[in-house]
Formats: C-alpha cells, structure tokens, sequence
C-alpha cells in the first residue's frame, strides 16, 4: 500500500465518518460522487484517495459501505484504541467529558484538567479530573497520546507548550488562538466561526 498523504488522511477520515452514519441507516452501497458532494471534495479527488487503500477506482459504481468502511479503518488504524485529556473544564471542555460516544469509537477521554480545584470538586464525572500541575506526570502515567485544548485563547500556546512537553502526540485546539508545535505533533483546530463563515457565504453565493 503506498504512504497516503496527509490531506487524502484528513478526507479518508471524513469519508470514514460519512460511512460510519449510512452504514447504521442501512444504506448499502454509495458512490464516489454522492461521497464527494458530502465532505466537499471532488469526484477525482474521492476516487484518488480511496486508491490509496489498494482498492481500485470505481468511477461510475457504487461502492459498498461496509467494505470502503473496513477499508479505511484497517489503512488508518482506526479500531486502535487511543486515551486523550481534556485540558479546561469550562462549557466546552465539560460538554465533550460527557460525550459517550468517545468511547464506541476506541477513544478513552482518561483525565481532565483545569486550574481552578472549585470546579474540578463540582463536576461529576466518572473521568479522573486534576489540576494542571500534574498535568506532565498523569500524561505519561496513563499514556495518553491526544490533547484537547478547551482553555481561554491566551493560555492555549502555554496549554499546548506543556502538552509537548510532556510527550503528547496529537493536539485538537478548540481554542479560539493560533498555536504552534513541533511537525512531530499533529494538530488540529476546531474554528466555529469560520465554518459558519464558510455556509455563510456559499449560501450568499447560491442566490446569485
């Protein structure tokens, strides 16, 4: 199989999710182009990207859910189970401590952190929660690989800073501030406003 470049990782992902939904809707079978109209991709693009799991291109067939499915979680790894942290315990940071699918989908949300002891006394959670002082030695106790970020925007780049430092190897930054890491840690950022932003202006641009 040859090394799959990080975009067609990041749309193979997409594809994956996308699968994962028609797959528990009962649908059987969908096509390359009805793939690419739901995350934004093209046609050529959906089929280049899926040959990189050693399947071949189908242009102009189906493909069976279950199977592309199978396909792309065994390329990527994707029943591997993997721990994360939550690092702030706000609105956000405590809306994803609560979300049980996290764990049908082989991620085990480990430990939270916040800096304030009030508000880790208040939660209840069945998640380990501490301060972030322990946040290095509990990272690499309980070998947790992925942090998310769910601090106020000036202390994300700290936030983060601490993450490498203490091994981390994947970053989800649902922080509103533009951080920085080392190339060896992968990052992600969840931006609300520019994906509204974006339907915003395409629904602008379909009334022209």
């Amino acid at each position: 199989m040859a090394k799959i470049p990080l975009p067609a990782v990041d749309r193979l992902c997409s594809i994956y999710g996308l699968l994962e939904k028609l797959e528990a809707q009962g649908t059987k079978a969908i096509s390359s182009g009805e793939i690419g109209r739901n995350i934004n991709a093209t046609n050529a693009t959906v089929r280049k990207d899926i040959s990189y799991l050693g399947m071949p291109s189908v242009s102009g067939r189906d493909y069976e859910v279950k199977k592309l499915k199978g396909h792309i979680s065994k390329a990527l790894q994707l029943s591997k189970p993997r721990r994360a942290c939550i690092i702030g315990l706000g609105r956000i940071g405590t809306a994803i401590l609560a979300y049980e699918k996290f764990k049908n989908e082989g991620f085990e949300i480990a430990a939270g952190f916040d800096l304030s002891i009030n508000k880790i006394e208040r939660i209840v959670t069945p998640v380990s929660l501490f301060q972030i002082s322990d946040l290095e030695a509990v990272i690499r106790s309980r070998g947790i690989e992925i942090g998310i970020i769910c601090v106020p925007p000036e202390a994300a780049q700290n936030t983060a800073d601490k993450l490498v430092s203490a091994g981390i190897k994947g970053i989800l930054n649902c922080s509103a501030a533009v951080i920085s890491v080392p190339e060896k840690v992968i990052l992600r950022n969840i931006d609300y406003t520019t994906y509204l932003r974006v339907i915003s202006a395409n629904i602008s641009l379909l009334k022209r």
